[in-house]
């Protein structure tokens, strides 16, 4: 945050001007307005003499930005209020939804530089960020949103009528579900498949427990079911 700068020395209020910059230029997911610039400046003239040294007033002028609702809200349009997103705000809607985080520096270039809304742009972001690791985010909290996953923690099983179940299947059950739903985004099958398919997404624990032959370690994979293996999509 506090980078190395000869202002830093030789003239501290422009150094703090460029720090709260590049700092609120995160924090705020685009960049910071002169105005808003210049606000946190002057709380930090303001609180510096207060403190015993230049990365103590800082470090209160930091908090700040921190408890801003540019900070903790994704702002947007008011409501009723009629326009198309700028390309910082799509980029935070792109990052959000599917890394549940904040855009990276290569979407806030291409934000920057007003390129993100060209449809072939935004497909290619669309296809990078799908294929990055941060996207498994988008694949647990959808899936457990959109089919209620945590709804299997709620359930009861009488052990009476299903006496070989166990409670430890219930986070296997959860993930075998979001394993599906992944493998059918990755490979951008048809959304039959959520019906009807000639697949299952098991480890071994759920393989036991339907009765295949299956994976022999805890990850999961695909495994191919034969005709009479009535158990793909998620109507089973």
């Amino acid at each position: 945050i506090l980078f190395p700068s000869d202002l830093a020395e030789s003239n501290p209020l422009t150094y703090a001007r460029e720090v709260l910059k590049r700092f609120m230029r995160r924090a705020f997911r685009r960049p910071a307005t002169d105005d808003e610039v210049e606000l946190m400046l002057a709380y930090f003239q303001e609180v510096r003499p207060t403190f015993a040294s230049f990365e103590e007033a800082m470090r209160e002028t930091l908090a700040m930005v921190l408890v801003s609702p540019d900070f903790l809200y994704l702002v947007e349009p008011s409501f009723g209020e009629s326009r198309k997103l700028n390309d910082h705000e799509l980029a935070s809607r792109l990052s959000y939804y599917l890394w549940s985080s904040m855009p990276d520096d290569q979407l806030f270039e291409l934000a920057d530089s007003g390129q993100l809304r060209n449809p072939q742009k935004l497909a290619a972001e669309v296809d990078r960020m799908l294929d990055d690791p941060r996207s498994s985010n988008f694949v647990e909290q959808f899936s457990d949103q959109w089919l209620d996953l945590a709804g299997m923690n709620r359930v009861a099983v009488n052990p009476e009528y299903y006496p070989t179940f166990r409670d430890e299947l219930k986070p296997h059950m959860q993930r075998e579900t979001q394993q599906f739903f992944n493998e059918v985004l990755r490979n951008d099958l048809s959304a039959l498949a959520f019906l009807d398919s000639d697949f299952a997404m098991l480890n071994q624990p759920m393989a036991e427990h339907y009765s295949l032959t299956g994976p022999r370690g805890i990850e999961f994979e695909r495994v191919a079911l034969t005709t009479d293996q009535h158990r793909g999509g998620l109507s089973s």
